[in-house]
């Protein structure tokens, strides 16, 4: 029925019973028991529009966290967020996620908690698809069992001690909330996998490049090893770190096309290797400007401080890190620890600072990463 005719039938209703009470035609018991039918009426209505009223706000809070979730670049990003957002859509004290997929947690952090044994039990048997309520006896409060991905990460939302179980509703917003993430993941996935097949692209031709100048063979496979891991040390976002990959994977790429001898020519020589497009902006500019120095002695311009791009004064900084380690005749490589402490002194001349501060915390992680890579080089199955 239309609002318009409620609201009609209910201002009629209200002026019989009005006109009624206020008679004397009939008895005061009927008048009362009119006014009890009123306000019970009355009462329904507001508790029905109430619960409308949060049904809508519910649903209007997960539709909302749906889109921020669609709105992420990588399966990561949408861990770190679901764990958080969940609580806004269902009430709960505690929710964590569980990874069974090890591909999918390269840095370990979505691990079993460490005092939750039924937890490990209910990953064993918990159904690809069913949203449900588990029965848990550890801490004796009602959990929820999500599975994401046909099972591949479990979201637990977890309530207060003796506190009422989740209902239909709470399992029904779950339930959608599951499918939207697993589809988005879905699709994250396939960007990766496409991602990772060009990034193998672009490095075996770059390494073709290389052979033309032996003394550069790995250097740009391990500049962008270190970048990767600055680019996360850093805070950069998905589509920050993918150009900054790009641009080191091509940061000499002039040298290698032309020939070139002179340092001052080849970041020119290789940002015309790139299309001049929006999309190709930020990779060219890294590019171009990863020689310019923070204290504004570098070519090709002479920029300083933040008129350097950003992703340049990263590159710059794994650039010269690994032409004291790597590219350096042998009597003068240096150990990683004694080219940190060179660098350090340059820091706020030469490079900026916020990056050889990132150096520093990853020198002990980027020790280990190109020592295997080294391994791997040797062993000839580099990439």
């Amino acid at each position: 029925m239309k609002a318009k005719n409620l609201l009609l039938i209910g201002l009629v209703y209200t002026s019989l019973v009005t006109a009624l009470a206020l008679s004397e035609l009939v008895p005061s018991w009927v008048s009362a028991l009119l006014l009890l039918i009123t306000g019970l009426a009355g009462s329904y209505y507001l508790a029905l529009s109430h619960r409308r009223i949060r049904e809508l706000e519910n649903m209007e809070a997960m539709l909302r966290n749906i889109k921020r979730i669609a709105a992420l670049k990588s399966r990561q990003d949408v861990l770190d967020n679901i764990v958080v957002l969940a609580p806004q859509m269902v009430d709960c004290e505690r929710c964590f996620a569980v990874v069974r997929e090890p591909a999918w947690d390269p840095d370990n952090r979505y691990t079993y908690p460490p005092d939750w044994q039924e937890a490990r039990d209910m990953c064993h048997g918990v159904s690809d698809l069913a949203v449900k309520q588990e029965v848990c006896d550890y801490p004796g409060s009602p959990v929820m069992t999500v599975p994401i991905a046909e099972g591949k990460v479990l979201l637990f939302l977890v309530r207060e001690k003796q506190a009422a179980s989740f209902n239909d509703d709470d399992i029904k917003r779950m339930t959608y909330v599951a499918e939207m993430t697993s589809a988005w993941i879905d699709a994250l996935y396939a960007g990766e996998q496409m991602e990772l097949y060009w990034q193998q692209v672009l490095s075996a031709a770059v390494k073709a490049l290389e052979g033309f100048n032996p003394q550069f063979i790995g250097h740009a496979y391990r500049v962008a090893a270190i970048v990767r891991l600055l680019g996360k040390k850093l805070g950069l976002d998905y589509e920050e770190q993918r150009q900054l990959l790009a641009a080191a994977w091509l940061h000499d790429i002039g040298r290698q096309i032309d020939g070139e001898e002179s340092d001052e020519a080849h970041p020119l020589a290789g940002a015309d290797c790139l299309p001049e497009t929006d999309e190709f902006e930020a990779i060219r500019q890294a590019i171009l400007y990863h020689h310019e120095r923070y204290n504004g002695t570098g070519f090709p311009e002479g920029l300083a401080h933040t008129d350097i791009p950003w992703l340049a004064r990263i590159i710059a900084v794994a650039d010269f890190f690994d032409a004291l380690t790597a590219l350096s005749i042998p009597e003068e490589v240096l150990d990683y620890q004694t080219a940190l402490q060179v660098m350090r002194k340059s820091s706020g001349s030469l490079f900026d600072p916020l990056v050889i501060e990132a150096l520093g915390e990853s020198i002990d992680e980027l020790e280990t990463l190109l020592r295997v890579n080294d391994l791997k080089t040797e062993d000839g199955d580099e990439g």
